[in-house]
């Protein structure tokens, strides 16, 4: 989500190279941790006889939206923004990072919930 709050009001409205270069460094220091939750995620809450399976299904999905998400962001270029400027394709990369963010967040409520219902349920 702050890489939304940081990417729409930097890029959108930057004149100069100034604001890129501080977008970029910030950008730089908070996206790498989406990358690296993946892992994470699938190592704690998958078994180890599955999670070279639920790897390879995270990863083949993520590189189908980059793969897509690259070519639907050169074609708005082209078509929307006359490759003059910017403003749809940063629509486009915001609108989709905020889905992955909410996407993320909710999933992180409903595993707090099973993890709360478990423990409900081991008391009893």
């Amino acid at each position: 989500m702050l890489t939304v709050v940081l990417e729409l009001p930097l890029w959108m409205t930057a004149k100069t190279i100034a604001p890129l270069y501080v977008l970029c460094a910030l950008y730089g220091l908070i996206s790498p941790s989406f990358i690296s939750l993946n892992p994470v995620i699938i190592g704690r809450h998958f078994d180890t006889d599955v999670m070279a399976s639920v790897m390879g299904m995270t990863n083949l999905f993520g590189g189908l939206g980059v793969l897509a998400g690259n070519l639907a962001q050169g074609a708005i270029f082209d078509k929307y923004d006359k490759r003059e400027k910017f403003t749809n394709t940063i629509i486009f990369s915001g609108v989709f990072i905020l889905v992955a963010g909410i996407v993320t967040f909710a999933m992180r409520v409903h595993v707090q919930r099973q993890q709360s219902d478990r423990r409900f349920f081991q008391r009893i």
